[in-house]
């Protein structure tokens, strides 16, 4: 079983509008206190958050379009993830059986981005677990930020996906109770 919510305060409002083919959403979602839990694992540290997304569907056209989305995430009052649609997007599901023409291509790709704040590895740990890997087993001390960004054109035709993910002062411990290595710095993208 994946991560579910353990505790916490949720505000949700959805709209959901169906009018012959097209279906409509409107969704805030605000929670305050909220931990998340996986498995056995122990409880996540409690966060805030938000989360905003108006969009529709259309299944006669296999057309979505989302006209916002926002992510925020809070972690003992600093930011720990967010992330915004900058504009508007069409994506068409259905593009390949109606591609008979060269398409008006976007000037502009509508863009994702998500970020996770710099954050020292030993916060970042109850979220580790929850996600069921040990992946910093053996970090004892550095700090890590990320970023993810999706650059979609020609209604979706097109999709860029690029990612950094950078580490600094990382200290790794060694399992016999010897010093281990570090500082060390990477980047990644």
């Amino acid at each position: 079983a994946g991560p579910h919510v353990q505790s916490g305060r949720l505000n949700a409002q959805l709209h959901v509008h169906h009018e012959g083919s097209r279906t409509s959403v409107n969704v805030n979602a605000t929670g305050s206190g909220v931990r998340l839990r996986s498995g056995e694992s122990g409880p996540s540290p409690p966060v805030e958050f938000s989360l905003e997304h108006v969009g529709s569907f259309d299944s006669g056209t296999m057309v979505v379009t989302m006209e916002m989305l926002t992510i925020n995430v809070i972690d003992r009052g600093r930011p720990l993830l967010s992330g915004a649609l900058d504009r508007p997007v069409l994506l068409d599901l259905d593009r390949p059986e109606k591609d008979t023409g060269r398409a008006e291509p976007d000037p502009q790709p509508a863009v994702l981005s998500l970020r996770l704040a710099q954050s020292d590895v030993t916060d970042l740990g109850p979220w580790l677990v929850l996600l069921g890997r040990h992946t910093w087993r053996g970090v004892t001390a550095g700090r890590v930020e990320a970023g993810l960004v999706i650059s979609m054109y020609e209604h979706g035709k097109t999709v860029d996906v690029v990612g950094r993910f950078e580490g600094t002062g990382i200290q790794v411990g060694n399992e016999r109770g010897r010093p281990g290595t570090g500082p060390l710095r990477f980047v990644t993208q």
